[in-house]
């Protein structure tokens, strides 16, 4: 009674630290994710067939989720992060109440549920990783069970269940398949977990999600395979993306990183200290569940690797895992402690411990309690001002307009879409200025081209035209500057008149 009291406590106090994220303000990706699923939601347009999308598709489900809870605001989205967080934090206990006790469990937990209001992972923004850390801590939940229960009348259901979470986790974005994919690949391919039953069952809850998606995208609404998640086509992009690190592409964000990275290698120091430690007990137990936790942390840090662009959300996978291990050393230290007799004990290691561990958990809780001041100051680069000045632009549309008309944004903030719930005239949301590299000649022509068929009702500008002069031609002859928002939004709005099209100029 006692520890189920202590659990909802964490939950409390983890979402109500929570509470300072929830009127930020929306940034682009909520955009660009959130337009997605409200077209998806009114028929306006199905992803990959229609509209540009290079992620699998189960973030834009929890959006429109959040759409019928919630409406479009920025609380709703907020909220329910908060609200499906603390799903991931009950999960975590099983896990510690499997490997240890339910003491491991509470220990595991808290940390997690600490961890998640961690400002400088940017929990705050829209990211997949803070949905799927879910479905991953359920699949690793179920083999722990499996692996607990070994002859149980449902151990083959364990299996599968795992099988189906891995996969699910997959949906919400690409890199699940190393973080939480390959470390139970591995697992389940070496002795004495391996038998061929365990693995067709673990594959076979793995294939449904996938049967699911090609039914739905590729059979009944006829998307072409090379517009899916899957297409060759796509991989050759992101390949061409992953080329080489962010800091590289964009040298002016090197400082802004740096600060981020300092952010997150002090809030998680607590984590990463104890996790190293958990590591090596881990290591040193030998079961087969505890090597698998190892697998786990292992693969995550391989996933954050291979990314290559060190964004702060990329970090979040590895929360999990070592909230696991950070909560096994805790648990052992405590019973070593408390079954070793006092003169015996080593309290110039337990006093360095102690003060570490004071040192790292006070900076997190003011990192926590400052988080407002954080997040505005250093973790927005000073974008906030425009997030809000872009939704201040997609209401003003939204009142100034009808559902069937269209509006253009020129730039890097697709919250334009969502905020005034008008149609892109374009297949693509985000614009070739935003990564030319990213667009060929063609694809800027079948851009521009959807410009001048659909000509969008406003054109909004938060973005020089750089090298694309047609675009900027066309504004100039077609639009007139209707409202402008501070900082850097212009509205323009279509003449009244028809005047020339602007010709063509090849980029």
């Amino acid at each position: 009674m006692l520890d189920a009291l202590i659990l909802v406590l964490i939950c409390i106090l983890s979402y109500y630290l929570k509470r300072s994220y929830f009127n930020l303000p929306l940034d682009r990706d909520y955009g660009g994710h959130g337009y997605v699923a409200y077209s998806w939601l009114h028929k306006r347009g199905l992803m990959y067939r229609d509209i540009y999308e290079s992620k699998t598709p189960l973030l834009k489900i929890i959006y429109i989720i959040i759409f019928k809870i919630y409406g479009i605001t920025r609380i709703g989205f907020r909220k329910f992060l908060a609200q499906y967080t603390t799903l991931s934090i009950l999960t975590l206990y099983c896990v510690g109440l499997l490997l240890d006790s339910s003491h491991t469990g509470l220990i595991m937990a808290g940390l997690f549920g600490l961890a998640s209001c961690i400002p400088s992972l940017w929990w705050h923004f829209s990211n997949t990783e803070s949905y799927y850390i879910l479905p991953t801590s359920l699949s690793f939940l179920f083999l722990v069970l499996m692996l607990t229960h070994p002859h149980s009348s449902i151990t083959h259901l364990y299996t599968f269940l795992a099988g189906l979470f891995c996969a699910i986790a997959f949906m919400f974005k690409q890199p699940a398949l190393i973080n939480t994919g390959l470390p139970q690949f591995i697992f389940l391919s070496l002795p004495p977990v391996f038998s061929i039953i365990t693995v067709s069952m673990y594959l076979a809850g793995f294939a449904i999600p996938f049967a699911l998606f090609f039914i739905y995208f590729v059979i009944i609404h006829k998307t072409p395979i090379t517009d899916t998640p899957f297409g060759i086509k796509l991989l050759k992009i992101i390949r061409q993306y992953h080329a080489s690190p962010l800091f590289k592409k964009n040298p002016a964000t090197t400082h802004y990183h740096r600060i981020r990275l300092k952010g997150i290698f002090t809030d998680c120091m607590l984590l990463i200290v104890f996790g190293i430690i958990g590591s090596w007990c881990a290591f040193n137990t030998g079961t087969p569940q505890h090597a698998l936790m190892l697998m786990w942390l292992g693969c995550a840090i391989v996933s954050i690797i291979i990314s290559r662009t060190y964004l702060p959300y990329h970090f979040i996978p590895l929360i999990a895992p070592l909230s696991i291990l950070s909560g096994i050393a805790i648990a052992n230290l405590f019973a070593h402690a408390s079954h070793v007799p006092f003169s015996q004990l080593n309290f110039y290691g337990i006093g360095a411990l102690l003060v570490l561990s004071c040192f790292f958990l006070y900076q997190l809780i003011n990192d926590l309690l400052v988080m407002p001041h954080v997040l505005i100051g250093n973790f927005y680069s000073g974008e906030d001002g425009l997030y809000t000045s872009c939704e201040d632009a997609g209401n003003y549309i939204k009142a100034h307009s009808t559902p069937d008309d269209y509006v253009y944004s020129w730039g890097h903030e697709a919250t334009i879409y969502l905020w005034s719930q008008r149609r892109c005239p374009s297949r693509m949301i985000f614009p070739p200025v935003m990564n030319p590299s990213m667009f060929s000649k063609d694809q800027v022509a079948a851009e521009y081209s959807s410009l001048i068929r659909n000509m969008p009702k406003f054109f909004v500008i938060t973005s020089t035209f750089d090298g694309f002069k047609e675009f900027e031609m066309l504004v100039s002859y077609n639009y007139v500057l209707d409202k402008k928002f501070e900082p850097g939004v212009y509205v323009f709005k279509r003449r009244e008149q028809a005047q020339p099209i602007a010709p063509t100029v090849a980029p």
